[in-house]
């Protein structure tokens, strides 16, 4: 007598993939989603997971892809949408999560896309001399997290975008504009 048994392996993704989200609302246009400490042109960071997937779907297209990265300041996992250079964290991926923090960096290419710039005009690609004559009303600041140079753009003792840069040096360039997350909000 022969048994034969056999095995099947089922891969689950604990999240919901990146097509899962659909457009919500008119498309902004690009040069109105502007970088921001508290969010994305419209899109404010507290806004609920589907309004801002949402709308950043109605207007960049759909994400391309999806993750989960561990939350550095607390017991929970930040769920993630990715629209090529730029990312959008949340909370979770439940019906009550909400639009956390947002990085907009390059991802290896040498022109982010879709092109986005602070309110002020400040893009991935621009020195630093010109991030800091830009904002000379603020405070720009620099600081090494995990061996690289970042920058810190504060009003006061509040954070308002910050990122990494090639160099402190004035021609060292902005490599990426990051908003405050809920653990890094003050400086």
């Amino acid at each position: 007598v022969t048994t034969t048994t056999s095995t099947s392996t089922t891969t689950t993704v604990a999240y919901p993939p990146a097509d899962t989200w659909g457009a919500v609302g008119d498309p902004i246009p690009k040069t109105e989603l502007g970088l921001k400490a508290s969010g994305i042109g419209p899109i404010t960071l507290g806004s609920p997971i589907t309004d801002a997937a949402g709308a950043l779907v109605a207007s960049l297209g759909a994400a391309e892809a999806a993750g989960i990265d561990s939350d550095p300041c607390a017991s929970q996992e930040w769920y993630w949408l990715e629209w090529g250079d730029l990312k959008a964290f949340f909370d979770g991926y439940a019906e009550d999560a909400k639009f956390i923090a947002f990085r907009y960096e390059t991802a290896g290419a040498d022109t982010p896309d879709p092109i986005l710039e602070t309110l002020s005009g400040i893009r991935i690609g621009n020195t630093v001399e010109t991030l800091q004559s830009t904002y000379s009303f603020y405070m720009v600041s620099f600081e090494v997290i995990q061996g690289k140079d970042h920058f810190r753009l504060l009003d006061g003792g509040e954070l308002l975008l910050w990122g990494p840069v090639t160099s402190t040096e004035p021609q060292g360039t902005v490599e990426g504009i990051y908003s405050p997350d809920p653990c890094q909000a003050t400086g």
